[in-house]
């Protein structure tokens, strides 16, 4: 047998809020709540009509691929200290919303800058990365299904 390699694996995935509320409190038993970054939305009423219309005229069958701009290997993303620090606070304020410690939070809240600076062309996280991960974590990130 040869030596495994270590895989990782991202998920995305959507759950209605009655399903969510029907299970947390499994999911929580077993770490499932903190190893995910809940994520809450609504669409207005004119975005409804915008979806509906587009389905309608069936836009969506002419579809593109989505040009992720990510490199084939793995890439070092220098991550300053001092934005660590200022995503540690909002991994404490949605930990402490959950009941949780946030350790996970933390590590997401990293990835998602370094993400953001690799999209933009960059080795290096700066402000403008913490300040988009910042701006979702106070419009999106929340398991009470809060209308946004």
């Amino acid at each position: 047998m040869g030596k495994a390699e270590d895989i990782r694996c991202g998920l995305i995935t959507t759950i209605t809020p009655e399903a969510l509320r029907d299970q947390r409190a499994g999911w929580k038993k077993f770490g499932f709540m903190t190893r995910m970054l809940p994520v809450s939305y609504s669409y207005s009423a004119s975005t409804v009509d915008a979806i509906f219309e587009s389905i309608l005229k069936h836009q969506y069958r002419g579809e593109t691929p989505f040009n992720s701009k990510l490199p084939d290997c793995d890439v070092m993303v220098s991550l300053p200290t001092d934005l660590t620090s200022e995503a540690n606070i909002l991994a404490r304020l949605i930990a402490q919303a959950e009941g949780f410690y946030g350790f996970r939070y933390q590590k997401q809240l990293q990835t998602l800058m370094m993400g953001s600076a690799l999209y933009k062309g960059r080795g290096e996280v700066n402000k403008e990365d913490y300040d988009f991960v910042a701006r979702l974590t106070f419009d999106y990130f929340n398991t009470n299904c809060n209308p946004i």
